[in-house]
């Protein structure tokens, strides 16, 4: 059976919010550097709203540390250090999606 996929991308996480406020997202990937609110927030507010989504968060090395908190309370479902490759990027989106069906979604 296929399935069909949708993207949406947002600049900014107040662009995101109407968009999340349009849809019920599967999964959502976010920088921990953006304007107007970092990731680990953005994605705290994303959980609030989508509890089932999946989030995913990009971070620089030296950000790391800073997110283990989050992933301790499973704000950030995962992470994924820059530079990720197309490989990498592709492994989390495939355990997003085993995971979203585990959980019924």
């Amino acid at each position: 059976m296929a399935q069909s996929t949708t993207c949406a991308g947002a600049a900014k996480a107040a662009d995101a919010f109407v968009l999340l406020a349009e849809r019920e997202p599967d999964i959502v990937i976010s920088d921990q550097r953006m304007p107007g609110m970092l990731g680990t927030e953005f994605l705290r507010r994303v959980a609030e709203l989508h509890p089932s989504c999946y989030r995913i968060l990009l971070t620089g090395h030296a950000a790391v540390g800073s997110t283990l908190t989050e992933i301790a309370s499973r704000v950030v479902e995962q992470f994924l250090t820059k530079p990720w490759t197309a490989a990498t990027m592709d492994e989390a989106l495939k355990r997003a999606l085993i995971t979203r069906a585990d959980r019924g979604g």
